[in-house]
C-alpha cells in the first residue's frame, strides 16, 4: 500500500512538468508561425512594391517612347521647314493620355541642359569629330592644341577612323579629357536638373562642355529646296543629265553644261561650281539656284558639314578660313536675314561677309541645313490638367534624332533619370574632398 501511495504521488508530480512543456512547445509553434505568416507578408508587400514599380517605370518608358515618336513626327512634318534653311518648331509638352485626374506627360527640357537653352539643339551647328582637323580643333578655343592632336590621333589611329559618340573622348589617351569637362560643371548641371520647366526657350545656345560644341551626328540628305534630289554633274555628259538640267533650268543651261563637260572641265567638288561661277563672272546674285540644283557627289546623304545658320562663333573659326571677327557677324547678321536669304547657303557671300574666294574655299565643308537634332525629355504622370507636380519620379532621357531620312529615326538614346544623384553624389564628394584638402 505504501508502495502504491508513492507510485500515485510520483504520478501526480509528473503530470504538471508535462503540461507545461506542452504548452511551452505549442507557444513556440505558435510565435514560430506568426514569425513565418509576418515574413511571408513583408515578402508579399516587397513584391507588390516592386511590381508596382516596375509597371511604373514601364509605364514611363513607354510614354517616352510614344513623346520620342510624337517628336519625330513633328520633326518629320516640318521638312519644308529644314530644306528651306529654317529650324524647324516643336511644343514644350505633350499630354499621351487623360485617366481622370492623371495625365501621361511627355515635357521637353533644354537639350543643352541650361535653363535658357534651346528644346532642340542643332548637331549640325557643332564641329563633326570624324570630318575635322586638330588645327581646326585648336582654333575655337573650346579645345587646346594638345588635346586636340590627342584626339585626332586616336581618330585616325583607330580601325575604320571613326568616332562613335562624342562620350569616346573620355577615353582617349592623352587627351585628359573629363567627364565635368565634356558634359559640363556639377554645379550648372544641379541647377539645370532642378528646373521647372514651362515655356521653350527662344535664346542662342551656347556651351556646358564640349558636348555642346562637338558632334559625330552631321548627316544631311543630297536635296534641293523643292525635295528633289541635287543634280550630280561629276559625271561625264549624257542625255540623261541633259534633260534633268533642261527641266531645273532651261536648254540653253544644258547645252553650257554640255559643252563643259565635253571640253574637259571636271567638277571634283562643290567648290568646283564655285570657282567655275566666279571665271565665268557670273555676280553671286545669281549663284543661288546654281548651287541648291547641283551637286558633284553620287550619294544620297552627305556628313560632316557645319551649319551656318545654327553654328556658334567659335564653330564657325574650325572653317579657318573664316576671321574670328567675321565668325560674329555671321551670327550676328543670320538673325536679321529673312526667310529667303537664309535658304541659300551663300548668304555669306551676299551679305558681303565673306569673299567669293573665301566662300569657294570652304563650300565643301559647310550648309544651311540641320536634318539632326538632340532633345532631352521627362516621361511621367502629372495630376490635374494644370498642375505642374509629377507623381513620383519622371524617367528622363537625352535622344539625337536623324530627320535625313523619311521617316526619322533614333540615332542615339541614352538614360538620364539618375543624372540628378549623380551630380548630387559628386558634389558630395568634391565637397568632402575641399574639406579635407583645407585640413577640415
Amino acid at each position: 500500500s505504501f508502495a502504491a501511495c508513492r507510485r500515485s504521488e510520483a504520478v501526480r508530480i509528473r503530470i504538471p512538468h508535462r503540461r507545461c512543456f506542452v504548452l511551452i512547445a505549442v507557444l513556440m509553434v505558435i510565435v514560430s508561425s506568426l514569425l513565418v505568416a509576418t515574413s511571408l507578408l513583408f515578402v508579399a508587400q516587397t513584391e507588390v512594391a516592386s511590381a508596382a514599380g516596375a509597371r511604373d517605370a514601364a509605364q514611363s518608358r513607354a510614354l517616352a517612347w510614344s513623346g520620342l515618336q510624337i517628336v519625330m513626327s513633328r520633326l518629320n512634318d516640318q521638312r519644308d521647314r529644314i530644306l528651306s534653311g529654317e529650324g524647324p518648331q516643336i511644343e514644350n509638352r505633350y499630354v499621351v493620355y487623360e485617366s481622370g485626374n492623371r495625365q501621361g506627360v511627355v515635357q521637353l527640357l533644354p537639350a543643352n541642359g541650361h535653363d535658357d537653352g534651346p528644346l532642340l539643339a542643332a548637331e549640325a551647328g557643332k564641329i563633326d569629330l570624324n570630318f575635322t582637323t586638330a588645327e581646326a580643333l585648336a582654333v575655337t578655343g573650346v579645345i587646346n592644341a594638345d588635346e586636340a592632336q590627342a584626339i585626332i590621333a586616336s581618330r585616325d589611329g583607330a580601325d575604320g577612323k571613326q568616332i562613335w559618340s562624342v562620350a569616346d573622348l573620355l577615353r582617349i589617351p592623352g587627351a585628359g579629357i573629363t567627364a565635368e569637362r565634356l558634359f559640363g560643371e556639377v554645379d550648372e548641371l544641379q541647377q539645370a536638373g532642378e528646373r521647372d520647366v514651362t515655356q521653350p526657350s527662344q535664346s542662342e545656345s551656347h556651351y556646358r562642355g564640349l558636348a555642346d560644341a562637338l558632334t559625330v551626328h552631321s548627316r544631311e540628305p543630297v536635296l534641293q529646296q523643292s525635295g528633289e534630289p541635287r543634280i550630280n554633274i561629276a559625271v561625264p555628259w549624257s542625255e540623261e543629265l541633259g534633260k534633268r538640267v533642261e527641266a531645273r533650268f532651261n536648254r540653253d543651261a544644258a547645252e553650257l553644261l554640255k559643252r563643259m563637260l565635253e571640253g574637259g572641265l571636271k567638277f571634283d567638288s562643290d567648290a568646283k561650281i564655285v570657282n567655275t561661277l566666279g571665271a565665268m563672272k557670273v555676280p553671286p546674285e545669281d549663284w543661288p539656284p546654281i548651287l541648291d540644283a547641283f551637286t558633284t557627289t553620287d550619294r544620297t546623304v552627305r556628313t560632316g558639314r557645319l551649319d551656318i545658320n545654327t553654328a556658334t562663333a567659335e564653330a564657325l573659326r574650325s572653317l579657318l578660313d573664316v576671321s574670328a571677327e567675321q565668325a560674329a557677324q555671321m551670327v550676328r547678321v543670320r538673325a536679321e536675314l529673312s526667310a529667303d536669304e537664309r535658304a541659300t547657303v551663300a548668304w555669306p557671300v551676299l551679305a558681303q561677309i565673306l569673299s567669293p574666294e573665301q566662300f569657294e574655299r570652304v563650300m565643301d565643308r559647310i550648309t544651311n541645313r540641320c536634318w539632326v537634332y538632340r532633345i532631352r525629355l521627362a516621361a511621367g504622370e502629372m495630376m490635374g490638367e494644370e498642375s505642374a507636380e509629377w507623381i513620383g519620379h519622371p524617367l528622363m532621357f537625352e535622344a539625337v534624332i536623324d530627320c535625313s531620312t523619311s521617316p526619322p529615326r533614333v540615332a542615339y538614346l541614352r538614360d538620364i533619370t539618375v543624372l540628378a544623384e549623380t551630380v548630387a553624389i559628386a558634389g558630395q564628394a568634391r565637397a568632402q574632398e575641399h574639406q579635407a584638402g583645407d585640413g577640415g
